[in-house]
């Protein structure tokens, strides 16, 4: 999870307390709009994650799935907004959950080749894979200010909607 803190935390606290006494409708509507501003941040990491190279994964299954995993979290809490951009081991399939991560690790990550299970583990044969590091992070990283602004935009229509 990468996170992408604004310099108006103070203006979000407020904004916060004001939502929750404001109609339900409207809380749904700043959750949107924060998904929306997240969005494109979501794209670009998934479009990273496709972009990796890969000599065996030429029908982009394994990519696929690894993009599967990235999305949008906006949750309300008491403190402020939350905008949370996730890859999720869980969405991966069974005895993958840790390759989202191991894909954006430099040092890759070891797995065996047509292991045997009658023997020990250490008579295997194991190969070291490389995936693409930072293809989470860059991404965000590099477009965090269009990001902030899209935020700003929706954090001050919300406002002006309240002051009305």
């Amino acid at each position: 999870m990468a996170r992408v803190k604004g310099d108006g935390p103070t203006k979000l606290k407020v904004l916060a307390a004001r939502l929750r006494e404001a109609d339900p409708k409207m809380r749904r509507e700043m959750r949107r709009k924060m998904a929306d501003a997240a969005d494109p941040l979501v794209r670009k990491v998934r479009r990273s994650v496709m972009d990796m190279h890969s000599e065996k994964d030429q029908d982009y299954s394994f990519r696929s799935a690894l993009a599967g995993t990235v999305y949008a979290s906006v949750t309300n809490r008491r403190t402020g907004v939350s905008v949370d951009i996730i890859s999720s081991g869980r969405r991966m399939p069974a005895g993958m959950q840790n390759l989202n991560a191991d894909t954006d690790r430099a040092r890759g990550w070891g797995h065996p080749v047509y292991a045997d299970t009658s023997e020990s583990r250490r008579d295997w044969t194991w190969v070291r894979q490389w995936g693409k590091p930072g293809w989470f992070e860059k991404p965000i990283i590099a477009d965090h200010a269009e990001f902030k602004q899209a935020v700003q935009e929706a954090i001050d229509e919300v406002d002006r909607f309240l002051s009305d």
